[in-house]
């Protein structure tokens, strides 16, 4: 069973979609909106960036400058750092960044790796035995990597 990635550009904004038990991915409006689902977390991000993890994961949410974080379970840690907030889950859940304005989201261990750096121009990177995902611009730009 391997991926089977749809891709569909609807207006100027690129709208990604993976479906099964990778992350789903969709991007709308100005601020790319990432959701992951299955054992994934829900990562959800706007002008007030909220990351939301849901399952037996832990629920992080964070909004406007002071960010909210709300811990379930044991098994991950999250550090908030300096004004702009860090937060990393590590543990068997997967490892999630957010930094300032230009967030990056970084899911590491068994399931792939998916990194959004800009706004203008996000860039979604899958690696493992999966495919790459790579959206530059208004044109997005899939890649498969054996």
């Amino acid at each position: 069973m391997g991926w089977e990635p749809v891709i569909t550009v609807m207006d100027r904004e690129p709208v990604i979609t993976v479906m099964g038990l990778e992350p789903v991915i969709t991007m709308m409006g100005r601020e790319p909106v990432i959701t992951v689902i299955g054992w994934e977390p829900a990562i959800t991000m706007g002008r007030e960036p909220v990351i939301a993890v849901m399952g037996r994961q832990p629920v992080i949410t964070v909004m406007g400058r002071e960010p909210v974080i709300t811990v379930m379970d044991r098994e991950p840690v999250i550090t908030v750092l300096g004004r702009e907030p860090v937060i990393t889950v590590m543990g068997w859940e997967p490892a999630i960044t957010v930094k300032g304005r230009e967030p990056v989201i970084a899911v590491m261990g068994q399931e792939p790796v998916i990194t959004v750096m800009g706004r203008p121009e996000p860039v979604i990177t899958m690696m493992g035995r999966e495919p790459v995902i790579t959206v530059r611009g208004w044109e997005p730009v899939l890649t498969v990597m054996d």
